[in-house]
This record gives C-alpha cells, structure tokens and sequence, in this order.
C-alpha cells in the first residue's frame, strides 16, 4: 500500500528543522534524509505498480435517485477538475450510509448542532491531458429540520491514476 501523499513532505519539513537541535556537524540528519530517500523511492514503485491493478468498481446502487446522485457527482468532478473528460462512473455503495452526530458549528466551539447525513460513494474515471484519473467521490444529504432531505453536495475524496485501457474492465 502507498504512502498517503501528504506524509513524506511533512516527514522531509520535520527533518529540516532537526539540525537546529543538534551540533553543527551531526550525522542524524543526514542519515534521516537517506533514509527517506528510501521511502520515496519505494512508494513510487509500489505507485507505478498498483497502476496497472487499478479498476473502477461495478454499479452496486439501485436506488430511484440513482440519476441525481450521478448528476451531482458529475457537477462536482467537473468543478474540481474542469479539463476532466467523464469516460465512466459507478455509484459503488450498495444504499445510503447514514450518520448522526452532535457538533460544533464552528471552530469557536460555542455552539453545538445535531446532524443527520446520508451518504453514498460515487467512482468516477476521467481523462485528462497528463493521463487518466480515478476519483472517488462522496455525495451526501442532510436531514432538514422539517424531517425532509436537502440538496445533494459533495467533494472528491481521492484520486489515483488509472490506466485508460483499464476504465472499462
């Protein structure tokens, strides 16, 4: 499994800042260095590999609101990704997962709310000018006061490079 991709720049920033503490001439950051150099190299590997495996998953949603749900993962992949080109999607959940919880509305922590969401996950495979993409989506819906659904929303929770051939398989 990859590396999530956030991890080793921040582990390169943390590494930076390391000789502050130390003698001017110590070894520990140098040989962190080599050491996540290591790590880097064998990401890629396990990276270009996992390419090839890479598929889209089969259709498991069934529901009547297939269409909107669809729609509305369309609309986001391509405010998020304007040049993507839709070459297939699949709505990959099987029904709606809902979720209840009590929170804070805001960073402040002054006020709490309680929410109710449904959400369902949505593969998406595109291409683009620099290859093919796979994008998986959430789409969710919030349980109104009044006991009815709002407006479906979402964002796009990953991507990973798919190869194009493979977007059909």
């Amino acid at each position: 499994i990859p590396i999530q991709k956030d991890i080793l720049p921040d582990i390169r920033q943390m590494i930076d800042r390391v000789p502050v503490f130390l003698a001017p001439n110590d070894p520990q950051p140098a040989a962190l260095l080599a050491r996540l150099a290591g790590l880097e190299k064998t990401d890629a590997e396990i990276r270009r590999q996992r390419v090839a495996d890479t598929r889209i998953r089969s259709e498991q949603y069934a529901g009547g609101d297939k269409g909107e749900i669809v729609k509305t993962a369309e609309s986001i992949l391509a405010k998020s990704q304007p040049e993507a080109k839709i070459l297939r999607t699949s709505v990959v959940s099987s029904d709606w997962k809902e979720e209840s919880v009590l929170e804070y509305t805001d960073t402040t922590q002054s006020a709490i709310q309680y929410r109710v969401t449904r959400s369902v996950t949505v593969e998406m495979a595109a291409k683009k000018p620099d290859g093919a993409f796979l994008y998986t989506l959430d789409v969710s819906k919030d349980r109104r006061t009044d006991g009815s659904w709002g407006p479906l929303y979402g964002h796009v929770m990953f991507t990973d490079s798919i190869l194009e051939e493979n977007v059909k398989k």
